[in-house]
């Protein structure tokens, strides 16, 4: 798959926490925001499919109430994994 690069810029106190993990973790910052970016694409998916539904008319409050039920059933997956 190829990967497409984007520029990203971060707060100087969130560089640092960046350059911390980085260093515990003995990876790059790179890698560790790569990984960060990764753990969110289940919750970037809920938002996109909330936003889709909205534009179809659905109402909102359903909508938000159904991505954070859906958003539980994520996390309650993750933990039973680890």
């Amino acid at each position: 798959m190829t990967r497409k690069r984007i520029a990203l810029s971060v707060r100087p106190e969130y560089h640092e926490k960046l350059i911390k993990l980085a260093h515990y973790q003995d990876r790059t910052i790179t890698t560790v925001v790569n990984d960060l970016l990764n753990e969110c694409e289940s919750a970037v998916d809920l938002m996109l499919n909330a936003y889709e539904q909205i534009e179809k008319g659905v109402d909102q409050q359903k909508v938000l109430t159904n991505m954070l039920a859906e958003g539980l059933v994520i996390a309650s997956e993750k933990l039973k994994q680890d």
